[in-house]
């Protein structure tokens, strides 16, 4: 992706007690299925972390690669 382009990160859990995600968005709850709305500058690597009633805590990380936009193609002008 390009940066500045928006774009989301989607969780889902069951029989969590907490989740969150590092670097920190937002506040977050457990739930089935919820997405976020994110606009990063640069590659981040996000972890997302769910903590279960039992105390077990499970992650998976995302990196989301961040490239510069292109730069903006010059008119041509020929010359006779």
């Amino acid at each position: 992706m390009q940066r500045g382009d928006k774009t989301q990160i989607c969780y889902g859990v069951a029989n969590a007690r907490s989740v969150r995600i590092s670097p920190s968005l937002t506040a977050l709850a457990p739930a089935a299925n919820r997405c976020l709305d994110i606009v990063p500058e640069h590659t981040t690597h996000y972890t997302i972390l769910a903590e279960g009633f039992d105390g077990n805590v499970v992650s998976k990380v995302l990196t989301l690669v961040v490239e510069a936009a292109p730069e903006p193609q010059r008119e041509r002008t020929n010359l006779i």
